[in-house]
């Protein structure tokens, strides 16, 4: 209910422009997200992110919900998708992926509720807190939906550093039987920062074939 407004609107990046067509799919959309989260294995008190899952449910619903051709089809028989250009050349379709990603993006930060969310600061003590408890609490998940991270606080409250070892996404879009649209998502925690006090940087993903996500956090200078 958060995201639906937003994620049909933004369907015109994709070239959906027409009312009806918008309609129909998010109606089809409706009902595999129903399927997509039934299958999903309850949160406990030990997994993290659960908004992030289900945006992402969102995502794959909608993208299941396109006519065939439209979708990305893996090519060389890729099993690992980088967030950089090289994974252009991995997959083939009538989308880009940045044109997945930008349509991700405009979808979550266009929301009214998530851009009041993503005002706050992420070098006050209470978020370092927050993600240090979190990052620790994450270590007990045994949900394969859920995330495993370890955070690190920069010495200096410039900086800090959360690396991921499982992703729940990651595994959600294999399960879905699509992880070639997995960095259309990753390369949301660049647009995240937009309305924040941090630059995000990151060199790998799980997604991309690396053994971590490291993601590097630096605030913006005034």
């Amino acid at each position: 209910m958060i995201f639906q407004s937003s994620f049909r609107k933004q369907l015109s990046v994709l070239h959906i422009t027409d009312e009806k067509a918008k309609k129909d799919i998010m109606k089809t959309a409706y009902q595999k997200y129903r399927e997509i989260i039934l299958k999903i294995e309850p949160f406990g008190e030990d997994d993290v992110l659960l908004v992030n899952i289900l945006s992402a449910s969102v995502f794959a619903a909608i993208y299941l919900s396109l006519p065939t051709e439209y979708r990305l089809t893996p090519v060389k028989n890729a099993v690992a998708f980088p967030e950089t250009e090289e994974c252009e050349l991995l997959v083939s379709g009538k989308y880009t992926m940045k044109e997945l990603g930008d349509f991700y993006e405009y979808s979550m930060n266009e929301n009214f509720v998530m851009k009041q969310y993503l005002k706050r600061s992420c070098f006050s003590k209470r978020y370092w807190q927050t993600q240090k408890e979190q990052a620790k609490k994450s270590q007990k998940s045994t949900n394969p939906y859920s995330w495993k991270y370890s955070f690190y606080p920069g010495k200096s409250g410039q900086h800090f550093d959360a690396l991921f070892s499982h992703c729940g996404i990651w595994y959600l879009m294999k399960k879905l039987g699509i992880p070639e649209v997995t960095p259309a998502m990753c390369r949301y925690d660049y647009g995240m920062t937009k309305y924040s006090d941090a630059i995000f940087t990151r060199k790998g993903t799980l997604a991309g074939g690396a053994e971590l996500c490291d993601c590097h956090y630096d605030k913006k200078q005034k």
